[in-house]
């Protein structure tokens, strides 16, 4: 095979553009496939073409289960916001637009590990005018300061581990001590929820207890969808 020879995607079976393949630990993808994975999702090039299949089967079933997604609160002002359905207890990264055609991963609050806010600084230099117009560094230095604030949230998932969001949308000026007090307990504030709808969506599935599957007869103790954990049958 030549090196500009075209290959065929393993996944769909389509013919891969010329510089559109990528690779896995045993075969190639082509870039509508991929693009079907999780945003989150980074291991690829090590993955088996049958562990990707079994995500985009999940991805699809996870595309399903968004139509019984109904949000009730909404946080961040950035690109990507974080709404959240506490009825079912669950949310989702959404980057705006057709939830189903866009399809953020469904993550209950019970599969959170960890949540932490980071706020990374950025200094930039401000400079003078020496009298030939040059420029020049002011004595002392002189800088300004802008801020993001960007939640990480810890995941007990399959294919991720990690999920990243900046709250904020452009970078927050450090002279706007209002604007970046405000997002900062904005960011607080999401830490301490996820924590605690982590602990009562614990408590309602504990409270669920064992219960006879009329599907298959066995005492079973409900998983987070309400399902059978041995035949797989909806109970709830």
């Amino acid at each position: 095979m030549g090196l500009f020879d075209r290959k065929f995607c393993d996944i769909c079976g389509e013919k891969i553009g010329l510089l559109g393949n990528h690779a896995c630990a045993d075969g190639n993808l082509c870039s509508d496939c991929v693009g079907k994975l999780s945003p989150f999702f980074t291991a690829r090039k090590t993955s088996t073409l049958d562990q990707l299949r079994e995500q985009l089967t999940y991805r699809e079933e996870n595309r399903e289960k968004l139509a019984d997604f109904h949000p009730t609160r909404s946080y961040g002002s950035g690109s990507t916001k974080l709404l959240a359905d506490e009825e079912q207890g669950c949310f989702v990264l959404s980057r705006g637009g057709d939830l189903r055609q866009q399809n953020p991963d469904l993550i209950s609050f019970n599969d959170v590990t960890g949540a932490r806010l980071d706020i990374p600084e950025t200094k930039r230099e401000i400079y003078g005018r020496a009298p030939d117009g040059s420029r020049v560094s002011y004595n002392p230095r002189r800088y300004e300061y802008s801020y993001n604030f960007v939640l990480y949230i810890t995941v007990n998932h399959p294919y991720f581990s990690e999920l990243r969001v900046q709250l904020n949308g452009a970078a927050l000026d450090g002279h706007d001590r209002m604007g970046c007090q405000r997002m900062k307990e904005e960011g607080d504030g999401l830490v301490k929820l996820l924590q605690l709808r982590r602990m009562q969506q614990q408590q309602k599935e504990a409270a669920r207890g064992p219960r006879s599957c009329p599907f298959c007869g066995a005492v079973t103790k409900p998983d987070k969808n309400g399902c059978c954990e041995y035949c797989g049958s909806k109970i709830l």
